[in-house]
């Protein structure tokens, strides 16, 4: 429950998605724990929304049994409060959303994986590092490092990120989105760039990568920003004037 309310940091996150990547079994249990957290928090509303409809349908049957009155004023009155309870019924949606739409929850945090297929022997220190989720050796071996191409600066940015540091991280996913010499580790850097600004509560500057994401099909991230991201993302933007 920790680790699904964003509380979780540094080793105890390492850790913990460590042991979620070993386990398929509490993978599913971690599926589970977020349908059920997720239906505990819509229980509210849709008491509210069953508590409408009732009402509604009461009054439905009742002007059908009142057949001595015109049948279509009865239709239009019955059709006006169908009208209310689903505006009422948005309403409550919308406000809803507003008050828990948060940086955190915006978006997957995602799982960038390595793609190695040179053998083991050349796989280099941070790579195995990053295998091993050892953000903290990633980011000691990076910054000892005198040189970096795009794949070293995500890995970096990544391990920032993933430590808690994501103002840290966006430095180095800006080195790789101004690299017009190559676009390779572009799109998954305007991801987790994305990702690091709403990680320090910036979702204005994380408006500008979501929504090149969100109108590019051809982005390899394109299917995690869908409009429902876009909305809640206005939502949070004005919950958060001026960052």
């Amino acid at each position: 429950m920790r680790y699904l309310d964003g509380e979780l940091s540094g080793k105890d996150l390492q850790d913990f998605e460590k042991s979620l990547a070993e386990s398929p079994a509490m993978m599913t249990e971690l599926d589970n724990l977020r349908l059920a957290k997720l239906a505990v928090e819509h229980y509210g509303l849709k008491q509210q929304v069953g508590s409408v409809h009732k009402q509604m349908m009461a009054e439905f049957n009742d002007e059908v049994a009142k057949t001595s009155r015109p049948k279509l004023f009865s239709l239009m009155r019955v059709s006006m409060r169908v009208a209310a309870a689903l505006l009422t019924a948005l309403v409550l949606f919308g406000g809803y959303q507003y008050v828990v739409v948060s940086s955190s929850k915006l978006l997957p945090a995602g799982n960038y994986e390595l793609s190695v297929t040179r053998g083991e022997a050349a796989v280099s220190p941070i790579e195995k590092y990053y295998q091993d989720k050892d953000y903290n050796k990633v980011i000691s071996e990076y910054q000892k490092s005198r040189s970096a191409d795009n794949e070293l600066l995500l890995l970096a940015g990544i391990s920032y990120y993933k430590t808690g540091q994501a103002g840290r991280a966006i430095p180095e996913f800006k080195k790789i989105t101004g690299n017009t010499a190559t676009d390779n580790y572009r799109d998954d850097a305007e991801y987790y760039l994305a990702l690091s600004y709403l990680g320090i509560n910036e979702p204005a500057n994380a408006k500008i990568w979501l929504e090149k994401i969100y109108k590019d099909k051809d982005h390899l991230y394109h299917d995690k920003v869908t409009w429902w991201t876009m909305l809640r993302l206005k939502m949070l933007i004005a919950k958060n004037p001026g960052k």
